[in-house]
């Protein structure tokens, strides 16, 4: 699971909006899954379904990478009701984009993600 993402980070930011990309990796069953939750800038006038299936389309030569696709304030509600897979997916050492004019930065808890997931 060697992919390189630079190319599909570029691919994806020429496609739509972007608040933010994180990337984690996941074992199921002893196989490795690569993810990139990919968050939306809300005023990007676009249709989520329109930028997921743009998104989609420009991973789908990477059978290894998977996405998650979510406008950013879809994100905040969801840390800011406790779910503990969004805040776990978006700490800050998994960013690996951020728009530099992103209006409304995500605001996570001051919880320690081990503390979220005892």
């Amino acid at each position: 699971m060697n992919t390189d993402i630079n190319p599909i980070i570029e691919a994806i930011l020429r496609a739509v909006a972007v608040d933010e990309i994180y990337q984690w990796t996941f074992d199921h069953y002893g196989k490795k899954y690569q993810m990139l939750q990919v968050n939306l800038t809300s005023n990007a006038g676009i249709r989520f379904s329109d930028a997921n299936s743009l998104i989609n389309k420009t991973v789908g030569s990477y059978p290894n990478v998977y996405i998650n696709v979510n406008f950013t304030h879809e994100i905040q509600q969801k840390v800011d009701q406790g779910l503990g897979r969004p805040y776990l997916i978006c700490q800050p050492e998994n960013r690996i984009y951020q728009n530099p004019v992103q209006e409304i930065p995500l605001v996570l808890p001051n919880n320690k993600s081990d503390k979220v997931i005892e």
